[in-house]
């Protein structure tokens, strides 16, 4: 099973939820219990996160990795029909 995201709706899902929570970047980073810049990595530079991280920096924001991260499974095949 190949599982992927769009790493551009994860960083506006998570620059959505600091806003709505009125949280800055550097709060939210410590928050987590990581270094003050770990979330300004993620929304301007790109970082990818990891899987344990984004978990612990979701958790703390009350949120779900899966919604933050927009999961979606690339190994479905759906029938198609034709149309002639």
């Amino acid at each position: 099973m190949n599982v992927s995201y769009d790493p551009k709706a994860m960083v506006i899902r998570l620059e959505e939820a600091l806003h709505d929570k009125r949280i800055s970047m550097r709060k939210a980073s410590l928050d987590a219990g990581f270094s003050e810049t770990f979330v300004h990595g993620i929304i301007k530079l790109g970082r990818d996160p990891g899987v344990q991280n984004l978990t612990g920096l979701c958790d703390s924001l009350g949120l779900s990795a899966s919604y933050i991260i927009s999961v979606s499974y690339t190994h479905l095949t759906l029938p198609t029909k034709r149309i002639v």
